[in-house]
């Protein structure tokens, strides 16, 4: 019967082991005859990958802790300045002339479902994939996938909240696999207008929380 590997590839898993294994193995050391520069060098890389990966951790803290500053920034300073912005339409200097300049006239769009397309972002969290998108007059949107090489998509699922969290296949190899969204529009359970631009992403284990 084949073994499992005793060295984890999950990287939650791997990080408990490499504890474990620095720990223990200063028990085990004379009986193993470990000099005493072999046991500093384990422990050493043991202490390399915890680390490494409590850097990642850190990171992936950082950016999700960003992307909330962001947002907040966003909405609550973006919504005080178009405020403000409204209150200078309204000075007796302003002219569309100014308007212009400033890029604060908005136009007029009237939703056409025949030409309407969606836009779709691709970006990597953790262990899986987010697909980002903005509704603009439909119900949700058709996401469709498929893997490089493959001839068709195949429709993933429907959306109404972005982002969609998606997790892909991974490749028995262990090798990153290139995979490929488009998207259509959805009003009332029927898909309308026309495919997004298709955006690829690479997936590989190696993005594991």
């Amino acid at each position: 019967m084949k073994k499992k590997p005793f060295f984890p590839k999950a990287i939650t898993q791997l990080s408990a082991w490499a504890h474990n294994y620095k720990t223990k193995i200063v028990i085990y050391a004379s009986a193993l005859e470990i000099s005493d520069e072999e046991l500093a060098t384990e422990i050493a890389i043991c202490d390399k990958i915890i680390d490494s990966i409590n850097d990642v951790i850190g990171l992936k803290a950082g950016f999700k802790s960003g992307v909330n500053n962001r947002n907040d920034i966003i909405n609550v300073d973006g919504t005080n300045l178009r405020l403000d912005i409204k209150r200078h339409k309204s000075a007796a200097g302003y002219t569309d002339a100014i308007g212009l300049a400033l890029g604060i006239i908005g136009t007029d769009t009237e939703f056409d479902p025949n030409t309407y397309k969606p836009v779709i972002t691709v970006e990597p969290f953790g262990n899986l994939v987010n697909i980002r998108f903005t509704k603009n007059g439909v119900n949700g949107i058709n996401i469709y996938t498929r893997k490089k090489g493959d001839t068709n998509f195949k429709l993933l699922s429907r959306a109404t909240k972005s982002p969609f969290k998606y997790q892909p296949a991974i490749d028995d190899s262990g090798k990153p696999i290139q995979w490929e969204f488009i998207a259509f529009g959805v009003i009332r359970d029927e898909e309308i207008g026309l495919p997004s631009d298709s955006v690829t992403f690479v997936f590989s284990q190696q993005t594991e929380a």
